[in-house]
């Protein structure tokens, strides 16, 4: 869910805020376990577009990518290099 929500603020061209933002990142830190690689995806390519760091969040996405890294579709790698 938290994906999709800073997807679609960043489809949208949309900043909903820093605390928003923020909230969004470690609520999805708490489930990253859970994501598909397209969560995964959806969420850093959201956080590049609108300029969101949450530096905590980056390097959990990292960790979490890497065992999953070989199930990523081309669409999804395709996220990850946009920005």
């Amino acid at each position: 869910m938290q994906a999709n929500i800073a997807w679609s603020f960043a489809t949208l061209n949309h900043s909903p805020g820093e605390v928003l933002l923020e909230a969004i990142a470690l609520e999805a830190e708490k489930k990253l376990t859970e994501f598909s690689p397209q969560n995964i995806s959806n969420l850093l390519y959201a956080f590049a577009k609108l300029e969101h760091k949450p530096s905590a969040f980056l390097e959990q996405a990292s960790h979490a990518a890497m065992p999953i890294l070989t199930t990523f579709t081309p669409q999804v790698s395709h996220h990850l290099c946009r920005q």
